[in-house]
């Protein structure tokens, strides 16, 4: 990890549900990581949502599967570019995302 991501980590203090961000709003991705929680692996992303405004929002357990180690690391190398996207739910009471 560079030292421009670890300051990036400090200056993030609010973590996110996916159902608090605004429908079809893109959000810049600033980093992804795989991490552990309590209820077991995840992907955690932290997002932009202002120039100098940062926050963490973790993806739905059944995202741990898809997006693979090598995803991760693209994420990360694209610095610029990739936007995350919530569009809302689903009939089946699923979040539904896009990453551009």
């Amino acid at each position: 990890m560079d030292l421009r991501q670890k300051f990036l980590r400090v200056t993030c203090d609010r973590i996110l549900r996916i159902n608090e961000l605004t429908v079809g709003t893109k959000y810049p991705i600033v980093s992804a990581e795989r991490v552990v929680t309590h209820l077991g692996h995840t992907v955690m992303l932290t997002l932009r949502d202002a120039p100098t405004s940062l926050f963490r929002v973790f993806l739905p357990k059944r995202y741990a599967t898809v997006v693979s180690d090598g995803d991760i690391i693209a994420i990360v190398r694209a610095r610029e570019g990739l936007s995350f996207i919530y569009e809302g739910l689903d009939i089946r009471s699923r979040y539904v995302l896009t990453v551009e």
